[in-house]
């Protein structure tokens, strides 16, 4: 493809996480940007994919319908994201090039954004490029570095009421979870009011029995699912933003992202924030939440206290910032 190709490509984004996550992290879909998704809701909806596969009728096409037209006279960018059920990954990937060899105008990008899925596992699908969101893994594996994007929806964070001290959300892992109740134990002991968004629960039965001593007192937790506005409405809502890790060495999240753009204070168990350009230690603290006595009065009158913060983010997080760097990208490799 010539340059300008590319930079008229249609970018078709198989994320398969879900609409949710996908407005979340990649902002909405963009008639202006020529970008779209296809969500995994279309997998998991389709009737008799695992009695198919039984059977050894292999040839299922997981790709969605509208993402399977093509139109020879357009170019297209396919981006498949490497994380999750890597069988129907692989499938994809695989389908893509058959795609790509009947019609001949189409780039496969695989993006790896999350360092829990061992990329290494596609080492024999043929793409284009390859781009991660984790700087320390794009040397070792040949990508190119790219930002996760992290879109606000138009949510501003000015003149918005505080209704929380703090507020977090994520996906339930044991590790996590552990970690929360921790935490929560501490704040009911200093009056400071989280709001917890854990999605998924599934509690063993200490964390079980932990949660029911919780939920003694208050409503625990305060809810297990957010739409994607609500989420980022609710981070412009805190005093702070806490970063709970879900592997024992998490990188930056977008709870991170967030006390960023929207200017909140950041509680965080990962060191490597100290990494980031926008690394505040005044605005910025690395604890250990599973140490049971992570929290103290200095830390309590530092999240109660309402400061005028800016970290002068300068909007290149954004999500057509994203896609247009992946073009740039391709364009580089080409020539």
């Amino acid at each position: 493809m010539s340059d300008e190709d590319i930079d008229s490509a249609i970018i078709r984004h198989i994320n398969l996480s879900g609409d949710m996550y996908s407005l979340l992290v990649y902002g909405e879909e963009s008639d202006k940007e020529n970008y779209y998704f296809q969500k995994e809701k279309y997998i998991e909806n389709r009737r008799f994919i695992k009695l198919f596969e039984r059977l050894g009728l292999l040839k299922v096409n997981l790709i969605e319908p509208r993402f399977r037209k093509i139109d020879k006279s357009k170019k297209y960018i396919f981006i498949v994201s490497l994380w999750g059920d890597i069988a129907v990954r692989k499938k994809i990937l695989q389908k893509l090039y058959e795609m790509k060899q009947k019609f001949g105008n189409i780039k496969i990008v695989g993006y790896w954004g999350d360092p829990a899925f061992d990329i290494k596992n596609y080492s024999n699908h043929k793409i284009d490029l390859l781009v991660t969101s984790h700087f320390p893994h794009a040397k070792e594996f040949g990508a190119s570095y790219i930002h996760l994007p992290v879109p606000t929806m138009d949510i501003k964070e000015e003149n918005a009421d505080i209704l929380h001290d703090c507020f977090n959300i994520g996906n339930y892992t044991s590790l996590r979870l552990n970690k929360i109740i921790n935490s929560e134990k501490q704040f009911k002991k200093f009056n400071i009011d989280c709001f917890w968004c854990i999605a998924g629960l599934n509690p063993n039965k200490e964390q079980q029995l932990e949660i029911d001593k919780i939920s003694q007192y208050r409503k625990f937790p305060d809810s297990e699912s957010m739409s994607a506005k609500e989420t980022l409405k609710m981070a412009t809502q805190v005093n702070v933003i806490l970063n709970i890790s879900r592997l024992s060495n998490s990188y930056e999240t977008n709870p991170t992202y967030y006390s960023i753009i929207f200017n909140k204070k950041l509680i965080t168990d990962t060191e490597s924030i100290k990494k980031s350009p926008y690394y505040n230690p005044k605005y910025m603290k690395v604890v250990n939440y599973n140490n049971p006595n992570w929290l103290n009065e200095d830390l309590v009158k530092w999240m109660k206290k309402r400061e005028k913060i800016n970290y002068g983010y300068k909007d290149e997080w954004r999500p057509e910032v994203f896609y247009q760097k992946i073009r740039r990208l391709i364009q580089k490799k080409e020539y």
